[in-house]
């Protein structure tokens, strides 16, 4: 497996032809093909290939990002495929695909590029996934999960165990509906602390979760008639609390309401328009704090929020395209200004 990897850290990235230079995204999708490069692009990809090594980098405002090398090797059955990823010139990860395309090893690194584990991929002879075995850095088995089918080829269980082979977990699809194979029963033992979750017509109804085979809590799920999540109760056993979520068609949350030994302690309600969040307001311990939002026709984050304290404004944010301005308010009058750049958030890996 590392002699995969050593060869490929050991590709040299020069001289390779047939650059190509295109518009992208954060995630690294081909775009316009760019013939020459304004310094103006946000993100732009670069690709160069020989035919056998294939780069990839992924630029943000001219500065390199993500980084995939990608190399081919002919072998005597078909093509193997090595592809390694780097984020900010951090290696993250390691990938190998047999000749029929199907992920044999992976190498997951942190962000520091320090080792993490090592993942093996196991397939039947008709090409099914039947195993999934992590090791550490020196090949020693950390824990590993077994895959079963059916006959007719579909997926019908999945357990796992630990490196002393004690059972961590278990999956089972319910047995006589072969076409939908909806799950009926999800269990997954992690220590001393168990999981189970239920299953009805493909959707979960129930979660369970035990400690030392005590029922520290229970969440039920309740479903529409057109089939989303309508309602979410979970009760805490051991803290003697209940939450209430109530859900639109869209998933966002409606209601939200916390209860303290059967009393209502807090009640947060959200309204939306056209998708996005217009109003929220929370009330207790006998406070009303009030948010509102206003939005641009052709943008998803609002340019004015509001915020009031038992009808009183106490907070202002303001948008727009260079700057933010945030204005604090006590009696009506300000008593905080401050306005500081529009700083985007970082990309996720």
């Amino acid at each position: 497996m590392y002699r995969f990897l050593l060869l490929f850290l050991l590709i040299p990235l020069l001289s390779l032809s047939g650059q190509e230079l295109h518009l992208s995204d954060s995630l690294g999708t081909e775009g316009e093909i760019l013939t020459v490069l304004t310094g103006n692009e946000k993100w732009y990809l670069s690709i160069e290939t020989d035919g056998i090594v294939e780069i990839r980098i992924l630029y943000r405002e001219n500065v390199e990002l993500k980084r995939w090398e990608i190399r081919e090797e002919p072998e005597s059955d078909g093509i193997s495929r090595q592809e390694t990823y780097y984020y900010k010139g951090t290696l993250r990860e390691f990938m190998e695909w047999d000749d029929a395309d199907r992920l044999t090893a992976e190498i997951l690194y942190d962000s520091k590029g320090i080792f993490l584990e090592q993942r093996l991929y196991l397939y039947s002879e008709t090409g099914s996934l039947t195993g999934i075995n992590v090791l550490d850095k020196e090949g020693n088995l950390l824990r590993n999960s077994d895959l079963r089918y059916r006959e007719i080829g579909a997926l019908r269980e999945i357990s796992g165990s630990d490196a002393d082979g004690e059972f961590r977990g278990n999956v089972a699809w319910r047995t006589s509906d072969y076409r939908n194979l909806f799950l009926e029963d999800l269990y997954i033992r992690d220590r001393n602390r168990t999981y189970r979750y239920g299953y009805k017509d493909g959707n979960v109804i129930s979660r369970r979760t035990y400690q030392d085979d005590l029922e520290t809590e229970k969440t039920v799920y309740t479903y529409h008639a057109d089939g989303y999540l309508e309602k979410e109760v979970t009760w805490d056993n051991e803290r003697n609390t209940m939450m209430l979520h109530y859900y639109d068609s869209a998933g966002n949350i409606l209601v939200e309401n916390f209860y303290d030994n059967g009393i209502l302690s807090s009640s947060l309600t959200r309204t939306y328009e056209e998708g996005r969040m217009i109003r929220q307001q929370e009330r207790g311990a006998g406070i009303r704090v009030l948010w509102t939002y206003e939005y641009r026709d052709d943008e998803d984050e609002p340019w004015l929020s509001r915020s009031f304290r038992n009808g009183e404004l106490i907070k202002e944010i303001i948008r727009d395209d260079s700057a933010v301005r945030e204005i604090l308010y006590r009696n009506g009058q300000v008593v905080y200004e401050r306005i500081t750049g529009q700083n985007e958030p970082e990309e996720e890996q």
